[in-house]
């Protein structure tokens, strides 16, 4: 089962569509809005895939591929998991 354990001991499971915990970043500029089909195609190969914890928010970053380890960030001063 596809998924990666976050130093907080929490397994983030991405084998279900959509996966709560996965997200895709794109360079803003390979998101210039063109009639252009192929400038859509060449974007969405450049996606890094991204895994947010939902326990401790931090988020892992797969800037090569998901076969070689994501770099993680820490979030700190921000929760967006509880409301005010």
């Amino acid at each position: 089962m596809p998924g990666y354990l976050c130093k907080c001991d929490v397994r983030m499971d991405y084998t279900e569509i959509p996966a709560a915990c996965s997200y895709y970043l794109v360079e803003d500029a390979a998101v210039d809005i063109q009639e252009d089909i192929t400038t859509h195609q060449a974007a969405w190969t450049d996606l890094k895939n991204v895994l947010r914890c939902p326990a401790c928010g931090r988020l892992w970053i797969f800037w090569n591929g998901m076969a070689l380890a994501p770099t993680e960030y820490e979030c700190r001063g921000v929760d967006d998991r509880t409301s005010d």
